[in-house]
């Protein structure tokens, strides 16, 4: 119930989010540029990623699909809800990450420990909500995690 209760939430909300709050362009790559690139660079490994869950790049919010790829959090209900704690200890702040938040503590105060302990890693990792990631796709997603303490 918890669970489609938050499905729901996303559908309903993830559009207005990319049409009204985010305001970066649409990137210029396809899931078939990005699996040519080098097998250790991050495009490679979102490529992998896109086309292992059956996911496509959504216009705007391409970054999200490489915050997963970089702390490997997967995309369950309770991953995706991991992700923002994360991203929060990480310094990311937006109307969007903080509703995801506090709808998800509410709704799964059981699993406030594992909230915090991401949050927790997100705070130790040198900040890399802010980057440009559009423009990192050909960096080695390894020497990455380690500049960035991930």
């Amino acid at each position: 119930m918890r669970n489609s209760l938050i499905i729901f939430l996303y559908k309903r909300s993830k559009k207005i989010y990319q049409n009204w709050y985010k305001s970066n362009s649409p990137w210029k790559v396809t899931i078939s540029q990005l699996l040519e690139m080098d097998s250790k660079s991050i495009g490679y490994n979102l490529g992998v990623f896109l086309k292992k869950n059956d996911f496509k790049l959504e216009a705007k919010l391409e970054n999200h699909d490489v915050f997963h790829i970089i702390t490997g959090i997967n995309t369950s209900v309770i991953g995706e809800i991991s992700l923002q704690f994360f991203l929060l200890g990480n310094g990311k702040r937006s109307p969007y990450l903080i509703m995801v938040i506090l709808i998800g503590l509410i709704l799964y105060i059981d699993k406030a420990i594992t909230f915090k302990s991401f949050y927790t890693k997100g705070k130790r990792a040198t900040p890399f909500y802010q980057l440009d990631f559009e423009k990192l796709l050909d960096h080695s997603l390894d020497n990455f995690k380690l500049n960035y303490i991930i």
